[in-house]
């Protein structure tokens, strides 16, 4: 549906109140069951290229061996300049910022399909970035198009301003702090726990849905969702390793910048008694700011409590209530 952006549905589907479908028609398959990396091709191959078209209308723009995602069509590399993007990944559509319809020529198609992963991917993905900014190779690589190419040394110029500013945009801005954490006192087990703890903090106490956005798809891990503006309602966490290697895992209900509401402390509570008491304790400062202390070493221990089902299940029975 280009007016919409959402899949058409099926006619006579039962619809609710928000025109989506009851139940959804499918269900996400689980990470051993689906193509690997899809959040950190979406990254790389459309985020960080700003190619808008980079998956396609209909996905035809990228393929799969097996569960390896493929990339098949680059043509819109490095047209959309001004892209925001989120310290979680997701994208806010152009034209959509303040409350703005998005025009279909101009959206970033179908890149939705990342924003279930873990955020350890998606880190990860944007690591390889920062690792592959200050090798050079971009820079090598633009200065070589030029030379073999100098009848087109304007666009290729005007590719690598849209570059820089991507990746500047995303590894000096948007994820820096997060970057930090590559560089904490941690192995890469334990770094990719510290995201995924973050990841569904962020799904506990925001404003979540464990459907797509068309309501046609049951997801593995729950989304953040949008406000009627195209904002998201979004509590941003944060972390910072102590000298003692204690990790402190925060968010400041009063300063988010990203929605943050009063359901959330209530939401993170309700998410603690349903754990049966092996909740990780939390510190609540003057009824805004949350702090868990967290060793190293327990990582594991708070994965498995806070785990990706613990927190579908979660975010579905608030949902459904």
């Amino acid at each position: 549906n280009k007016e919409s952006g959402l899949p058409a549905l099926p006619k006579g589907l039962e619809r609710g109140a928000d025109g989506r479908p009851l139940t959804p028609l499918y269900r996400e398959a689980p990470p051993n069951e689906s193509v690997r990396n899809l959040a950190s091709m979406v990254i790389k191959t459309g985020i960080a290229l700003r190619d808008r078209d980079a998956l396609g209308g209909t996905g035809a723009n990228k393929g799969s061996v097996g569960t390896i995602a493929g990339v098949i069509d680059p043509g819109h590399a490095w047209e959309t300049r001004g892209l925001k993007v989120n310290s979680d990944g997701s994208i806010v559509q152009p034209g959509t910022e303040n409350g703005g319809k998005a025009d279909y020529q101009k959206k970033m198609k179908n890149f939705s399909i990342g924003d279930s992963a873990p955020l350890s991917e998606k880190m990860r993905a944007v690591r390889d970035l920062q690792l592959g900014t200050e090798s050079g190779e971009p820079v090598r690589l633009f200065d070589e198009y030029i030379e073999r190419f100098p009848e087109f040394i304007d666009e290729i110029y005007q590719s690598k301003q849209v570059h820089d500013e991507a990746i500047s945009d995303l590894v000096d801005g948007v994820f820096r702090e997060r970057l930090q954490v590559f560089d904490y006192d941690l192995n890469q087990t334990q770094i990719d726990q510290v995201f995924n703890f973050i990841d569904n903090l962020e799904k506990i106490t925001s404003n979540s849905d464990w459907r797509s956005e068309s309501g046609l798809v049951e997801l593995y891990r729950p989304r953040i969702t949008q406000d009627a503006d195209g904002n998201f309602q979004r509590v941003a966490w944060a972390v910072a390793q102590e000298q003692d290697g204690t990790l402190v895992f925060s968010a400041d209900l009063g300063a988010n910048k990203e929605g943050a509401n009063k359901d959330a402390m209530q939401r993170l509570k309700a998410f603690a008694d349903g754990q049966a008491g092996q909740m990780p304790p939390y510190e609540v400062s003057g009824q805004r700011k949350i702090n868990f202390r967290v060793a190293p070493a327990d990582l594991g221990t708070v994965n498995a409590v806070v785990s990706d089902l613990a927190v579908y299940r979660a975010v579905r029975n608030r949902l459904e209530q």
